[in-house]
């Protein structure tokens, strides 16, 4: 993880202050002993862009915000979905769901505190694991405030609000 300079002042050589957060970070995820994730984020170096790509043995994914590309093992094209972009989308179907979960008086909404804490526990330990540049787990992290992975996963909401 690093913090550095907005692109814009950096083109125009600007003596500009930092960061005062991480802009730019990596991490590489292993799940269980076969399966590995690589994540990448920053705001320091090119267009605004968000994409998620998942490959694996039988194809691969990549998604967007505005498409979503599936592909088998020899990269021919299996499905695609293209939308207009809209960036309000997301914003208003939560504020949605909340309404919702309001009017019917609901004690869960689609947006649970609880199952967060497990994204919430891995960006901790991948912070963890940058000071002490170690393997981390999110589960210790869990563990140390008596929580495991069924805790969070039990109290997720229910999905069918009306």
């Amino acid at each position: 993880m690093r913090t550095g300079r907005r692109p814009a002042e950096c083109a125009r050589r600007e003596k500009a202050p930092i960061y005062d957060t991480d802009d730019t970070a990596s991490a590489i995820l292993r799940y269980g002993r076969e399966l590995m994730a690589t994540v990448v984020t920053t705001r320091s170096s090119g267009s605004v862009s968000e994409e998620l790509s998942l490959h694996g043995e039988s194809g691969s994914i990549n998604a967007t915000a505005e498409s979503c590309l599936l592909r088998d093992r020899d990269g021919n094209v299996l499905e695609r979905f293209a939308s207009a972009p809209d960036p309000l989308e997301p914003f208003r179907r939560q504020a949605e769901a909340f309404a919702r979960a309001v009017l019917a008086g609901a004690d869960k909404y689609e947006c649970s505190a609880w199952e967060n804490l497990l994204n919430l526990a891995t960006i901790e330990a991948i912070y963890l694991s940058d000071s002490t540049s170690q393997p981390e787990h999110p589960l210790r992290l869990l563990k140390v405030h008596g929580l495991g992975i069924e805790d969070c996963l039990a109290r997720r909401p229910n999905m069918e609000l009306t």
